[in-house]
């Protein structure tokens, strides 16, 4: 304290000494006092002052020149906590926006806690400038300045528009001409005055002088003069770079007075009377919409003129002639098709002609929905053709919503397949994978024999004497590297002897195997109801073994494949002579029971009693395909042929036990036996690779849909390398057969049995064996493969589909299938709780759209096309670079609606 007084008391004397009162010392002198006070006091022990504040006093908020110094310095003030200005405080100051410079960058506050700085602004006229004031020493204490920059005066005019246009004499140009003035730093300058002259003295302009707007532009209208050639006209600023703009314009006499007829036909002709054309046809471009077409006939006044016969829709289009490069002012005509598609709901029209894949619709106001497919008929499973579906709308024609004709979420009384099924499906899918590889396999081994001799009749491996207990040597030949030296010999006991079936287990099957009660219960399936019915439909057996019967070997080497459940070796069909794995006789091998999975996957017993009948029933049928065959020295059918009339089988067995029949249009529930009755799983063989080829994915957690299913993917052959899971030889293929029994067996010789008979008994394979059997049976020689395919695929999509409204669409017979209710089984059952399986065509509406697919052998790609309103519209499919399709593609369309 004595400290301080003594300050005090020593500025009391200075003052004294200066002989002036302190209560009259001026403001200034005050201050230094109370600075000095505070100094002393801070020096004695009392608290410091720190800079607290940093004020924009003066220069904040100028607008200014770009590129220049603004008018009033930059002035911040520091002050302490009492708000007291602070002198020696050092301040800096930093451009943050704007791009501009400040000088000097820092300096220290004066006696009064000022600095200033002087603040020259960027170049870029209407940016943010911005300059932030800091002190260094002291965090977050900043001060900011903020301007308005301006652009410089005029430096540059420019052209934007208007300039090299065509115009018909002394009319006005389309465009008018445009200039840009801007700053020495490009930014544009509003309110500039530009003068517009034509110094040829020829035509007029709307404005002889105009101001640039907000965007630096002045502009005016232009009429040319009456003189064919060329007029100039001027814009011009005086003194800036640039000066003066030069545009020009070419006029001609170029120009149509009349187009005839008044509506143009695609693919017809026209006459165009106007002036100027030149006299020689190929100097005249005539333009109709995006069209060119060819002139026939030329004259200074006259044009013969024909339109291409392209895919396009009704509606307005501009006509048009160039000559020379100089282009006619377009005048507006009709353009429309010779005809439109005029089909009846459920009625489906098929296109052959790659050339004409053109669907032509009229403008409608009610609403409309038409299925449309692009397909392929190739007998190739490696055939890829890529595809482009495009629409073209007429000019004027909205684009409505499209007309939703199925729900793509569940709905309500759907009925979900339990998991337990799922893996069955799984399972399923892994077992033909692999049947259908030894099938592939061992007909080509078959085929290589070709000229060989059969197995002649006689007494075999098993002889019609064979009584249960007696034991017999077997050699089974399957998938591992398949060939006539290749096959496992195994022991075999005979456990029951039926009245069409030998029935034999490997003596070295896993221990908790079938037993002899077992093996009755399949027997008697087999002698009651699978065999006549069989017979029935695909014909009698052969009997190269002399014993009357069918062997059905239950063997563990079926399950160390890994895959099957079941098989039938065609090589067992050649003499033993001429190839060592064979059997020389008509033997089925079966998979066996093996609940630890000691020599493949763990399979309990219950399982394989419940599904082994469908397997029996499906290998039957490749017995009497084979067997027949090849005595009949014929050629083997195809693999899609044989697998799908193999679930047939499975099919037609399932009704004769269950008491169901054809053309009874089942349900769901009867398909995955949601109504519990069935015996076995009869007819999930005939719907499984249909989820699959729809593009289901089951790999993971949950199914997910796969892109582009199913249109490439192909069912024709295995190992296609294509998008959709495993090999679809099986279900796709029932689908087909299926369906054409329905169609034409009620009016086949021997019905659809007798249709299914002819196709084993035939001696052709694939397509030609269908066309052959339909043309010997019903004397059709007007139904070929590709409307059969055409009208099948339609089928899967259309049988009982059902709109969101409830009603069922009413197509033609010929695109349904009687016996199943498609609709019902894929869209009212859900897998894994998510809809993953179902034919799911693209939803487009009658409004301009484009795809691009990729279509397999036998397969379609499918759109729904709708709208409760639309205009002219064009639909055309053409491959990647818009030419025609290869010939083996085929273009349909449904009318749903």
């Amino acid at each position: 304290m004595r400290l301080k007084t003594v300050a005090v008391v020593s500025l009391f004397r200075l003052n004294k000494n200066r002989e002036e009162p302190i209560m009259k010392l001026s403001p200034a002198r005050l201050s230094l006092m109370v600075i000095a006070i505070s100094g002393f006091i801070a020096a004695c022990g009392g608290e410091p002052k720190t800079p607290s504040a940093a004020t924009a006093m003066l220069g904040n908020d100028q607008t200014g020149v770009v590129g220049q110094q603004l008018a009033s310095p930059l002035v911040v003030r520091v002050t302490d906590q009492d708000e007291v200005p602070m002198p020696a405080v050092t301040v800096s100051l930093t451009v943050t926006q704007g791009g501009g410079t400040v000088s000097p960058a820092s300096g220290s506050t004066d006696e009064n806690g000022q600095v200033s700085a002087n603040w020259t602004l960027g170049t870029t006229a209407g940016e943010s400038q911005q300059v932030r004031a800091t002190v260094p020493d002291v965090s977050g204490l900043t001060a900011v300045f903020n301007a308005t920059a301006v652009p410089d005066e005029a430096f540059v005019i420019s052209m934007v528009a208007g300039d090299d246009q065509f115009a018909f004499t002394g009319t006005k140009l389309e465009t008018p001409i445009v200039v840009k003035v801007r700053d020495r730093y490009a930014n544009n300058v509003t309110g500039q005055v530009v003068a517009f002259t034509l110094p040829s003295g020829r035509g007029t302009v709307d404005s002889a002088v105009a101001f640039t707007d907000i965007n630096g532009e002045a502009l005016t209208g232009w009429t040319v003069g009456s003189v064919v050639g060329t007029d100039t006209a001027h814009a011009a600023v005086a003194g800036i770079m640039g000066s003066p703009v030069i545009f020009t314009a070419t006029v001609h006499n170029l120009q149509i007075t009349s187009v005839s007829p008044g509506t143009l036909l695609l693919g017809g002709t026209a006459t165009l009377v106007g002036s100027g054309f030149s006299p020689a046809a190929a100097d005249n471009t005539v333009t109709v919409g995006d069209l060119t077409a060819q002139v026939n006939s030329a004259t200074e006044n006259l044009l013969e003129i024909s339109i291409p016969d392209a895919c396009r829709p009704s509606g307005a289009v501009s006509v048009q002639v160039t000559v020379a490069g100089i282009p006619s002012k377009p005048v507006q005509a009709q353009l429309t098709p010779v005809s439109f598609l005029h089909l009846a709901v459920g009625e489906q029209m098929v296109l052959r002609d790659p050339a004409e894949f053109c669907l032509q619709f009229e403008a409608a106001s009610a609403a409309e929905s038409y299925l449309i497919g692009v397909q392929s008929v190739a007998e190739v499973a490696s055939s890829r053709t890529p595809v482009k579906v495009s629409s073209v709308v007429g000019v004027g024609a909205a684009g409505p919503p499209a007309l939703q004709t199925s729900a793509v979420s569940p709905r309500r009384g759907r009925i979900a397949l339990d998991r337990a099924t799922a893996e069955h499906i799984r399972l399923y899918a892994r077992h033909r994978a692999a049947e259908s590889r030894i099938l592939q396999t061992q007909m080509d081994l078959l085929r290589s024999h070709a000229g060989a001799m059969p197995r002649s009749a006689g007494i075999g491996m098993i002889p019609p004497t064979a009584m249960v207990g007696d034991t017999v040597d077997i050699r089974v030949s399957g998938d591992d590297s398949p060939s006539c030296a290749n096959f496992t010999e195994v022991r075999g006991e005979v456990m029951v002897v039926g009245d069409h079936g030998v029935w034999v287990a490997d003596v070295d099957n896993p221990a908790d195997g079938y037993t002899a009660a077992d093996f009755q219960l399949l027997s008697d399936l087999f002698d009651d109801s699978m065999y006549d019915t069989e017979v029935e439909y695909f014909g009698q057996p052969t009997d190269l073994d002399g014993n009357g019967k069918i062997v059905m070997v239950a063997t563990q080497e079926v399950n160390r494949q890994e895959g099957p459940a079941g098989f039938v070796a065609p090589l067992d069909f050649l003499a033993r002579s001429e190839c060592a794995a064979s059997n020389e006789g008509e033997f089925v091998f079966l998979w066996v029971p093996d609940s630890t999975g000691s020599v493949g996957t763990a399979l309990t017993k219950t399982n394989l009693m419940a599904w082994l009948p469908t397997v029996v029933a499906h290998e039957f049928v490749h017995v009497i395909q084979v067997g027949r065959r090849v005595q009949a020295g014929a050629s083997l059918p195809s693999l899609w042929e044989m697998e799908g009339q193999a679930t047939f089988g499975e099919e037609v067995v399932g009704h004769a036990v269950e008491g169901n029949f054809v053309g009874q249009n089942l349900s769901n529930e009867v398909a995955f036996d949601f109504d519990d009755v069935a015996t076995s799983p009869w007819y999930l063989g005939a719907f499984i690779e249909m989820f699959y080829y729809y593009g289901m994915d089951d790999r993971g957690a949950a199914p997910v849909k796969l892109a582009g299913a199913p249109e490439d993917c192909s069912w024709l052959a295995k190992d296609v390398g294509h998008v959709c899971l495993g090999d679809l030889v099986y279900s796709p293929s029932w689908s087909l057969l299926r369906w054409l029994s329905d169609r034409f067996g009620s009016t086949f010789p021997g019905g659809e049995q007798g249709l299914q008979r002819a196709l084993i008994d035939n001696t052709s394979a694939g397509f030609g064996n269908i066309e052959g059997v339909l043309e010997d049976g019903l004397g059709i020689q007007s139904v070929s493969m590709d409307t059969l395919l055409a009208q099948w695929a339609a089928m899967l999509y259309l049988d009982d589909r059902r709109l969101n409204d409830g009603t069922v669409v009413q197509v033609d017979p010929a695109l349904t299938m009687s016996s199943w209710n498609l609709f019902s089984v894929f869209e009212n059952t859900m897998v894994w709780d998510a809809m993953t399986h179902t034919l799911v065509p693209r939803q487009r509406s009658f409004a301009a759209f484009s795809d691009e697919v990729n279509v397999r052998g036998a397969s379609s790609a499918y759109f729904i096309v709708s709208g409760n309103a639309h205009g002219a519209t064009a639909i055309r499919a053409r491959d990647a670079s818009d030419q025609k399709l290869p010939p083996h593609m085929r273009f349909w369309v449904v009318r749903m609606k």
